[in-house]
């Protein structure tokens, strides 16, 4: 199966999670949230994180 992201994106979404961690502070989460949609990604759950099945973004 392909991978549904490149390398690059990755990449580049990790680091500005941890930039805007170091700025802000606070749950990744929401850094997570904050940032998804800058890079034009949704966010989906994955099976067994704990949340349920929705989604947002996108």
């Amino acid at each position: 199966m392909p991978k549904k992201f490149s390398p690059e994106l990755r990449d580049r979404a990790v680091r500005m999670v941890y930039e805007r961690q170091a700025r802000e502070g606070g749950p990744r989460a929401e850094s997570i949230r904050a940032i998804a949609p800058q890079l034009g990604v949704g966010l989906v759950n994955r099976p067994g994180s704990g949340g349920g099945s929705e989604s947002t973004g996108g």
